[in-house]
C-alpha cells in the first residue's frame, strides 16, 4: 500500500510493504520519501536545453505528463 499526501510543491509517499523473514513470518516496514513537484512549463524549459521535444501528452488534471525527446 501507498499514498501520497500533497503539501505545497511538495508530495510526500507514505510506503509500508510487508517482507517476509527467514523465519517465515511476516514484518511490516514504513518508508516516507519525498518529490518536488515542479510546473509542466518549468519541466519543458529544462529539457528544452538539452533535447529536442518530439511529442508531449500533458495531462496535469490526472497529474501524469510523457515528453517525448531526442538529444540535441
Amino acid at each position: 500500500m501507498s499514498g501520497g499526501i500533497v503539501k505545497g510543491n511538495i508530495l510526500t509517499w507514505d510506503v509500508r510493504i510487508f517482507e517476509r523473514l527467514p523465519n517465515g513470518l511476516y514484518q511490516l516496514n514504513k518508508y516516507e520519501f519525498d518529490e518536488t513537484i515542479y510546473p509542466v512549463a518549468r519541466v519543458k524549459q529544462a529539457l528544452s536545453n538539452h533535447f529536442e521535444i518530439l511529442e508531449t501528452n500533458p495531462m496535469e488534471k490526472d497529474r501524469i505528463v510523457v515528453f517525448a525527446c531526442r538529444k540535441k
